[in-house]
């Protein structure tokens, strides 16, 4: 998350690029804090019942972010997709 950071000035010009790397950094980062709390824990928190509703648009906001940035080679979406993802994830 911290590389997409450094392309915050360029988000106007490829947003496409840090869409991915903040997609990327994202996953990443629940990784960790899942590998932090115990795997099972952590999956399990993320589906109870207020959570799971975030964590699927969550998920959405990924894919959408991956799929705009690699396969549309649409910036706009991807710029909108990755917006999404940042204020998901500061919910999540």
């Amino acid at each position: 998350m911290i590389l997409a950071m450094a392309f915050i000035p360029l988000v106007l010009l490829v947003p496409h690029k840090f869409s991915l790397l903040f997609a990327m950094g994202g996953g990443c980062f629940l990784a960790a804090i899942g590998l932090v709390r115990g795997p099972e824990k952590f999956f399990y928190s993320l589906l109870e019942g207020e959570k799971l509703k975030w964590t699927i648009a969550y998920g959405a906001s990924i894919f959408g972010t991956l799929a705009c940035a690699l396969v549309f080679k649409s910036r706009p979406l991807a710029l909108i997709c990755a917006i999404a993802q940042v204020i998901l994830f500061s919910i999540l």
